[in-house]
């Protein structure tokens, strides 16, 4: 209990009250490169959904007929107009439509139903990949970035990104893109046993 006084004593020298000096509203990162959301209206608990600049990729195995099939990115995240296929890009917009034929064994071997030879899309938003039978691709698709959620903690505080572990070089916050290099530099808010504490100056 006694060193527990004496480190908030020590606190109070750098830090007051979160009411009496309020920091930054927008993201600002600290010394440490560490980024902060403060002072944005957010509640305790609530649930941030950080846009990145981390492309979505997907793991496609191609059949024993050479064909992978590759969904869209969600249900509600239609399939982009171009895509990478370890990373080599390919125009979706531009493929002919098909539909995926079945692979059957015949006559100790692997054939499809409807000779392929070539990449194509689905009238459904699939697109069909064609490649080596029994491997696997990593597919991009170009132009839809993973998301990230953050809780705010019991002081309404979000913060993410580490040396081990660096911010993203950009990030979409309530609408905003920002980029983590060009952010402000500040001393964070300080939450101890649910208490928020701010620079004094």
């Amino acid at each position: 209990m006694t060193q527990k006084l004496l480190s908030i004593a020590a606190l109070s020298g750098l830090f007051v009250l979160g009411a009496l000096s309020p920091v930054l509203a927008a993201p600002f990162k600290d010394a440490t490169g560490k980024v902060h959301i403060q002072d944005s209206g957010m509640t305790i608990g609530q649930k941030v959904i950080l846009g990145t600049d981390t492309p979505i990729t997907k793991n496609v195995i191609y059949n024993q007929c050479g064909i992978g099939v590759l969904s869209a990115p969600s249900t509600t995240v239609p399939m982009p107009s171009a895509i990478t296929v370890n990373g080599v890009s390919v125009d979706v917009a531009s493929l002919p439509t098909g539909v995926v034929p079945k692979c059957t064994l015949s006559g100790g071997s692997f054939v499809s139903s409807i000779p392929v030879s070539a990449n194509f899309k689905t009238a459904d938003g699939k697109v069909g990949l064609i490649g080596t039978a029994n491997t696997a691709a990593i597919v991009g698709y170009t132009g839809v970035f993973k998301t990230k959620s953050y809780t705010a903690n019991k002081c309404a505080l979000v913060s993410f990104g580490s040396l081990s572990s660096p911010a993203p070089a950009t990030f979409a916050f309530n609408g905003t893109t920002y980029t983590t290099a060009t952010l402000p530099i500040a001393i964070p808010a300080r939450c101890i046993g649910g208490v928020k504490y701010v620079p004094a100056t």
